[in-house]
């Protein structure tokens, strides 16, 4: 399994997690694991306590005198590193299989602008959205439109952007200068959006891992932030996390499923795929995709909700 972050504080979490994956897998007694680090230094396989050096040429490592030469590739990277398409692009050079969606699909999920334009097209309700693609476009006339379309509370954030990371809610107008600034130190390009306030958000994890060819949901979970804000905004480990959610009725709950099982469908994913959505009278409203979900014993998608997802609900069709 591929683990790893260029964030520092993300790069060790990952490694921590793919140690407990790795266990978990070990524990089936079906499959033989190592960790590969991948990072801003050179890759690094891990197995039996050991470590040696990864060839990218050679696509194998010498560990202990051992020749290791993964064979299939589960993906627990973080961040911007999993979720561009680069580490997919690697992999699918090398004719190694990996995990969720392939290098294209993850490109147009990455890049939020496009993946909703893309959603928008095909009749799915989106939140709505200014994209800025140079910060020298961030005038007074620029602000005039923001205020009009966005009005505040707004979310500004990088377009390709992962986490919390560059992501600001504003308040008023005389912020949003200094909120672009610090995104684009993220990205060449940055999305501003309505900050929603009186909605439930949830998640919604889809799969096509089924023996037939429809798809199938995880429970959908509500998701509280500390401090009352937007989730996607802020750290997971602050917020309540409530699966099944407890405040939406069935009837709500199968059109999210719904939505996020076309979403799915029109961005022709495969795997895991988990969408954030926020729930408003009633009605879901998508807000990002994430097609390289962490799936890691901690997160939501976890190895347990996999396990226990058709005593839980979560419906199929699509």
């Amino acid at each position: 399994m591929v683990v790893g972050s260029l964030d520092t504080d993300q790069h060790q979490t990952s490694l921590e997690e793919g140690d407990k994956v790795a266990k978990m897998i070990e524990g089936e007694g079906k499959f033989e694991t190592c960790v590969l680090e991948v990072g801003r230094g050179p890759w690094k396989l891990h197995w039996d306590d050991k470590t040696g050096t990864y060839d990218k040429e050679k696509l194998m490592s010498i560990v202990g005198k051992k020749r290791l030469k993964p064979e299939v590739v589960l993906l627990l990277a973080r961040g911007k590193l999993a979720e561009s398409g680069e580490l997919q692009a690697f992999f699918d050079k090398a004719g190694i299989p990996f995990t969720f969606s392939g290098v294209e699909e993850t490109k147009t999920c990455f890049n939020k602008s496009e993946c909703n334009q893309l959603l928008k097209e095909e009749g799915l309700p989106v939140v709505k959205s200014v994209l800025i693609e140079a910060n020298k476009l961030a005038t007074e006339e620029f602000f005039d439109r923001v205020q009009k379309q966005c009005g505040f509370p707004c979310v500004v954030k990088p377009n390709r952007g992962s986490g919390c990371m560059g992501i600001t809610k504003v308040h008023s107008r005389k912020e949003v200068k200094e909120a672009v600034d610090l995104a684009f130190k993220h990205d060449s390009s940055v999305v501003i959006e309505p900050a929603v306030e009186d909605g439930i958000e949830v998640s919604c994890t889809v799969h096509d891992m089924t023996t037939d060819e429809l798809l199938e949901a995880f429970p959908v979970t509500e998701i509280t932030p500390e401090g009352g804000e937007v989730f996607h905004t802020s750290e997971m480990s602050k917020a309540n996390i409530v699966t099944p959610s407890k405040n939406l009725n069935e009837e709500v709950v199968q059109q999210v499923v719904k939505v996020a099982k076309i979403a799915y469908r029109t961005l022709n994913l495969c795997g895991l795929a988990t969408f954030d959505i926020i729930v408003q009278d009633d009605l879901p409203v998508l807000l990002e995709v994430n097609s390289v979900p962490m799936i890691g014993p901690d997160s939501i998608a976890n190895f347990e909700t996999i396990r226990t997802k058709k005593k839980a609900g979560g419906g199929r069709g699509v």
